[in-house]
Order: structure tokens, then sequence, then C-alpha cells
């Protein structure tokens, strides 16, 4: 019997049972009612928690307060912080985990603060690159890189929308993609490298599809591109750290939405009251997800220590960049339990640089992130 049959009878004979409400219990993460709370994946399973008023961001287990930030981000490897810091003379200050200010930049270029594409883009090992206008970079290395500053620029300013960076978490592969580049036959889309001598070198241009995420794997070695074309059609792309294409996989349902795990080299695809999660190197479904039908999966991840998929259901409005979430469900695999919490109606905003997402905060203890008014999902004992 082949493996994919076999599970299909397993699943029929073998049913998930929902247990009652409040197993699954939500949690601010802070308990001020001021300000919007971020909650970011740091080092060692350790989490930056920011809350942000205004132009001030209090880091709240560094027990620092910064004003005037414009922009901020987090490195990939969850180390460092960025901000972005406007007043009479901007500039870059970049913190580690323990709160320590290890880089200072100036001499910026100019800064509109009207510009909506000014962005801070934190590398690896204290380097940074900051977003001048759509299609122009400047990138400061830190010492360790080598120091100094140099420009970019990945397209022309014409009928595109705005470039964005993706790196690996080592800091050894950077690449700059724009989305989307409008043309009179079409759109099309352009990943390119980001090379050490601080060159952009072309690696994939799709004439047919605008990219919707550019994740990289843990070591740097491959691309993950999720793409759609004209139809709606959505494809995960494999690609190799010189644009060679591997292999492609279409979505598993109409309307998915995802969620890439790239240290674990997963895809976790979601519509309606279904997930699944793939490896995307081999193609086999590591784990299967169904709840009851009139609840709608607006985020899901799989976690392999806890073989569990926890999902958010509710709205979700990707053009206004805003989540409603109805509940939070934990689907447990290996008890074959499916946990849910109280009815919550809790509606958090994301931006395009910062996206929602859940890590696993502790045992049982899960965190929802990337937005404002982060909560975390914890199953009660």
């Amino acid at each position: 019997m082949k493996p994919f049959l076999a599970l299909a009878l397993f699943l029929i004979l073998c049913p998930f049972h929902f247990v009652n409400a409040q197993d699954v219990r939500i949690s601010p993460v802070v308990s001020q009612n001021s300000g919007e709370t971020f909650s970011f994946a740091g080092p060692e399973g350790k989490t930056w928690d920011i809350l942000s008023e205004g132009f001030t961001l209090n880091l709240i287990r560094q027990d620092i307060t910064l004003r005037d930030v414009f922009s901020f981000d987090i490195s990939p490897d969850g180390r460092h912080l960025g901000v972005l810091i406007l007043n009479d003379a901007p500039t870059i200050e970049i913190y580690n985990f323990e709160g320590e200010k290890i880089a200072l930049y100036t001499n910026l270029p100019d800064v509109d603060p009207e510009d909506p594409s000014i962005k801070l883009f934190m590398l690896a090992r204290g380097s940074v690159v900051l977003r001048d206008n759509i299609v122009s970079f400047t990138l400061f290395r830190h010492r360790f890189d080598g120091g100094g500053a140099a420009n970019l620029i990945a397209g022309n300013l014409q009928a595109q929308t705005i470039s964005r960076l993706a790196a690996s978490p080592n800091g050894i592969y950077t690449y700059v993609y724009i989305p989307r580049i409008v043309g009179d036959s079409g759109f099309s889309s352009r990943i390119s490298r980001l090379d050490p001598d601080a060159e952009l070198s072309t690696l994939n241009q799709d004439f047919e599809r605008e990219l919707l995420q550019v994740a990289v794997s843990d070591y740097g070695s491959e691309i993950f591109a999720v793409k759609r074309d004209a139809n709606e059609t959505v494809t995960l792309q494999r690609l190799s750290n010189d644009g060679t294409v591997i292999d492609e996989t279409e979505a598993p349902f109409e309307n998915a939405g995802f969620y890439i795990q790239p240290d674990i080299g997963t895809i976790t695809w979601f519509s309606g009251h279904r997930a699944e999660t793939y490896d995307i190197t081999s193609g086999e479904r590591l784990a299967n997800a169904f709840l009851r039908q009139n609840n709608r999966i607006i985020l899901a991840k799989y976690e392999p220590d806890d073989n569990v998929v926890v999902t958010l259901t509710g709205s979700r409005n990707n053009r206004e960049q805003t989540m409603t979430v109805r509940s939070a469900f934990v689907v447990d695999l290996t008890a074959r339990n499916i946990l849910r919490s109280d009815t919550i109606n809790k509606t958090v905003d994301f931006t395009e640089h910062i996206t929602p997402g859940i890590i696993k905060a502790g045992t049982n203890h899960y965190r929802l992130t990337g937005v404002t008014n982060a909560f975390n999902i914890q199953i009660n004992n």
C-alpha cells in the first residue's frame, strides 16, 4: 500500500477529536495597555519583546528606551536589533540581545521621513542595509565583515514594487528581490544576490509570475520563492544559490496561504479549515490538520519537536494588513486531539516588512509574532 493511501486510511479509521475550550490559553506578551507590542525570535529560544509607542521603542527584556526611531529590524539569526534614528543627524544603531550598543553608523544618505519606502534591514554580525528608495540601498558593513559602506541599485524607479531583502541566518547569503515589475506585456519579478564585493548579480528573472515571498535556507545553500501567476496559481520554487531552478511545487489548495520555515526546510499550506505541512526538499507530507468547517485558518505552523500544528482561525486581509483572530487551535498529531481556546476576537496589524509568525517560547508555549499586540498561546496542563 502506498504511504499516502495508508495515511488517508489511518485518518478515516482514527479521526481527531476536539477537547473542551480553555485547553489553550491566550495571554498578552506584556501587561501594558498602551502602545503596540511586537515579539520576535531571539537567540537560543529567547525572544525580543518590544513595546512601540509612536517613535519610541521600549526593549522590555533589556530595559532600554530608544527615541526618534523611524525603522527597526531584527537580524536573521535573532542576535541583533538595528534602529534607524531620525533627528538632527540620522544614525543607525545596532544592539545585541544583552542590550549593548555594538555599532553606530553615521554619514547616512538623505532620508526623507515622508518616503514610505525607507526601511532598515538587519543582516548577521552587525551589518545592516538601508533602503533609500524603492530600488536603492546603502550597505553598512560591520568591522567583522570588513567595514565600510556601499551603494546598491536593484532596478529602475518606474513601474515596480518596493524591493525587499532576504538573508540566510548565518549571514553569508543575502538576496534582493523585486516582487512585481510591470511592463507592456504584463508583469515579472526578479531575484538578485548581494555578492561579497557589494555588487548585485541577477539570479532569477520570471516573466510570468510575481513574488509573494523569498526565504533562504539555514545555511544559505537554497532559496525558497513563492510565486503567483495571472491565474492566481501559487507555486513554491526551490533554487540553488546560483539561481538554478531545482524544482517547483504547486500549492495543494486554491487560494492557499502559506508559512515557510526555512530553518527546518518546511512549508505549511492552509486554506479554509485545512492545513498541510511538507518537507520542501523531499516533498513528503509531514502533517495534515483538519478543523471543523466553520473554522477558517488564517495562519498555521508545524512544530516538529512537539508534533503539533498551531493554527489561528478568523479573518485576514493582506491588502489592509490586518488579522482578526477568532480562536487558537493546537492539533496534536500524536494524541490525535484538537485543543482550542475560548473565542478571543482579537485584531492585530502587520506590515509588508513585519509579517505574522508563530515561534516556540517554551514547553507547550507558543507566541504570535510579527504583529501588533502579540500574544502567547499556551496549552494548559
